[in-house]
């Protein structure tokens, strides 16, 4: 066994180290360039980061985030449970954050850096309670409108005593229809107290 060490170690051992420092050296290199490269794109993007409240102070979890570019790139994120959120990979320069929330009004920022550090200027968001105002419009028929008037009409008659008396304090009530004066003069001919 010692012989054969002994042949490697005379021939062979000494061309074995100088191509193996010449690989590590080689590694090192490949590394060092890789890193270098990361380093030099790390640098060409930067992040938008901030939290989202409501005007009370407490955080907004779901809230949606939405950055735009001039050229009109978006990218969009959802704030945590203590309303915090952080866009990465943006390339540097000025966007437009719109942020917005179920029960809350749509909040929007203009020309908003993306600096490559953006803890050193965080986005604080204050959300304000949306307030909706409904307007129901309820359209009645003219038909409608005279059976209510009608059945308003019979409950003021007069005594019963008169015939086909009726106070009307509509100053334009509409028009009866046949089947409703039919309705009418029946009612009167059956029970003309009521």
């Amino acid at each position: 066994m010692n012989q054969l060490r002994g042949r490697f170690a005379g021939h062979g051992g000494a061309g074995i180290q100088p191509a193996a420092a010449f690989f590590r050296r080689l590694f090192a290199l490949v590394v060092l360039l890789a890193s270098a490269g990361q380093w030099a794109v790390a640098q060409d993007t930067g992040a938008i980061q901030g939290t989202v409240t409501d005007s009370s102070g407490a955080p907004i979890f779901g809230a949606v985030v939405a950055v735009e570019s001039a050229d009109g790139n978006r990218s969009m994120t959802v704030t945590d449970i203590e309303g915090a959120f952080k866009i990465r990979s943006l390339p540097l320069g000025n966007y437009r954050v719109k942020i917005s929330a179920a029960g809350f009004s749509d909040w929007t920022a203009e020309n908003v850096p993306a600096p490559v550090n953006p803890e050193s200027s965080p986005l604080k968001a204050v959300l304000q309670v949306a307030t909706e105002v409904t307007t129901v419009t309820v359209g009645l028929s003219e038909q409608e409108v005279a059976a209510e008037q009608l059945h308003q009409e019979l409950k003021q008659r007069v005594l019963g005593i008169i015939p086909n008396f009726y106070v009307s304090y509509e100053s334009h009530p509409a028009p009866l229809s046949a089947k409703q004066k039919f309705h009418l003069g029946l009612r009167t001919l059956f029970d003309p107290t009521t």
